[in-house]
């Protein structure tokens, strides 16, 4: 198994090897932290989402909070 941060530089290239490899790519992150462009359900899936969380995402709010 091989563990590194999303900070380094790192990619895959074509198996010219007369063995077959593979690999899995699994990835944890907040549900609300911002990753780049991944909207949510597009690239993570959500394990467990906290009731507070839930709570959050379902907040609306007031219809004059714009309002100066």
């Amino acid at each position: 198994i091989l563990l590194f941060s999303q900070n380094v530089m790192h990619g895959n290239r074509v198996n010219r090897e007369n063995e077959t490899r593979w690999s899995m790519n699994c990835r944890f992150k907040n549900i609300l932290t911002p990753y780049h462009g991944k909207k949510l359900c597009e690239f993570f899936e959500p394990i467990t989402i906290r009731p507070l969380t839930r709570l959050g995402m379902s907040y609306k709010l007031p219809e004059d909070f714009y309002e100066a």
